[in-house]
Parts: C-alpha cells; structure tokens; sequence
C-alpha cells in the first residue's frame, strides 16, 4: 500500500512540474505584419473614432509582481484632443494598444501630437500600427482627405458625490466600541 501511495504521489509531483513548466516556458511569437495599409478615406469609413491629439500619458493596465509582461501587454494612452472627425470623443481620451510594435502596438512619445485611427473592441477604443495612425507631422496627406474637423467637447466630470459608507463604517465602529465597553466594565463588577 505505501509503494502505491509514493508512486501516485510522485507521479502528481512530476505532472505538476510538467503543468507548471509548459505555462512558465517562453511561446512562439509572430511579429507584426500589417497587409497596406488603410488609406485615410477608408479609416474614415471604417474606424469607430478619427481624432488628433497630444498625449498626454501612457499607463501599463497591469503591473502584478513577478509576472513578466510581453509585447502585447496592454498600455492605455491618454490624448488631449485637438480637432474630431470620427467618434464620440472628448477632449480628453484613452485609447489602448499593445506595448509594443512586435505586437502591433504603436508606441506612442508623451508630448507627441497623433492622427488616430482607432476601433472600438470591448467597450474601450484601441488602437494598431497597421490601422494608420501616425505623427501629426507626418498626416498631411491624411488631413488634406480628411478635410477640417470639429473641436471635441470638453469632457465634464460630475462632481463627486459622497458616499455614506464611510459614516456608517464609523457608526457601526463607536457602537462596538460601546458594547465592548459595557461589557468590560460589567465582567470588572462582577469580579
């Protein structure tokens, strides 16, 4: 019974080892390979957001500890927004994209002015480097097709509103203390 009982337990260990070194071992990658790309009437037609801006920010969406991230880590790029075509954009933006270029993310230089060409998948607008998005000083051909824009409104923030969690959280916290109180104080008579 016990030489059963150690070979199933060194069967799961080398199992476990083999499970856990497939996911922790590096996988194929394919670098980016755009087919031609779009050209600015059809990014017009097709895209779900057209707008030039200055960014702002870039933020990685996920930073866990000892998880390493790839180039197709997902980066949020914020974008003061100049002039819309496309879209419901304000003038102030997130766009996502891959980290890197290896994995069609365009990497976008903090202070930079974008023609974006943006889609909309999950809720959030997203951005590749085959969809045409470029250097604002490099779309002059792009915005002479596009023709003149509109000025994107701005973006209100409600104000905040308070929140009665907190005073409850403190009331429930005083009541508890009282009880504890009461209840010492009661024991201290008794003894």
């Amino acid at each position: 019974m016990n030489k059963i009982a150690v070979t199933a337990g060194s069967i799961a260990i080398a199992l476990a080892i083999i499970l856990i070194g497939g996911l922790l071992a590096p996988q194929e990658v394919q670098a980016c390979s755009c087919a031609e790309r779009p050209d600015a009437q059809q990014n017009l037609k097709n895209k779900a957001a057209v707008f030039a801006g200055t960014v702002v920010f870039t933020k990685k969406k996920v930073d866990l500890p000892f998880v390493s991230r790839s180039s197709d880590s997902p980066v949020q790029v914020n974008f003061e927004v100049s002039e819309v075509w496309k879209g419901h954009v304000t003038s102030h933006l997130t766009v996502s994209t891959a980290m890197s270029s290896a994995s069609c993310g365009v990497e976008f230089q903090d202070g930079q002015q974008y023609l974006v060409y943006a889609n909309a998948r999950n809720g959030e607008l997203q951005v590749d480097s085959c969809g045409g998005t470029m250097l604002l000083a490099q779309a002059g051909a792009d915005l002479s097709v596009l023709g003149g824009g509109s000025v994107p409104p701005v973006l209100q923030i409600a104000p905040k509103q308070s929140s009665s969690i907190p005073i409850i959280i403190s009331i429930a916290a005083v009541l508890l203390l009282a009880v504890f109180i009461a209840y010492a104080t009661r024991r201290r008579r008794e003894v």
